[in-house]
């Protein structure tokens, strides 16, 4: 290490070719896929998620905090995120309620029935994330 307390730069080499562990490659490439989930391959993606879960690579809880943590993240594919929740836990007939508040509630407004949940906003506020008075209502 260097004075200023940063790797030398022939030490960092050997770090940039490390592969994920064996027991970390299936969660991964869960959750790239969960990332990447969009409109035109939600369908597909519902059904290799749902293979990971079936051989056993993954559990069905983590494939569904998965997604409850990416539509936190990315609030504007909500739509998509509950979608995508809906059919994984569909398969496995396996109902948990995300602590995403807003997922849960689309989720509800889907047929889904939390213990002790009542939503609080309805479906229409949570897909329109901005107020119709403001401009960028129209721009999103």
């Amino acid at each position: 290490m260097t004075s200023s307390g940063q790797p030398k730069n022939e030490n960092w080499s050997n770090y940039c070719d490390l592969k994920p562990n064996k027991v970390f490659e299936y969660p991964d490439q869960a959750s790239k896929m969960i990332w990447g989930v969009n409109s035109n391959n939600n369908i597909q993606l519902s059904s290799q998620i749902i293979e990971l879960i079936t051989t056993n690579k993954i559990t069905i809880q983590m494939a569904l905090h998965l997604i409850d943590v990416f539509s936190q993240i990315r609030d504007k594919e909500i739509k998509l995120f509950s979608e995508l929740y809906q059919k994984v836990s569909n398969a496995f007939s396996y109902i948990h309620k995300p602590k995403n508040n807003r997922l849960a509630t689309l989720l509800h407004y889907q047929g889904f029935k939390f213990e002790n949940f009542k939503p609080e906003i309805e479906e229409g506020e949570i897909l329109n994330l901005y107020s119709t008075n403001s401009p960028l209502y129209y721009i999103a």
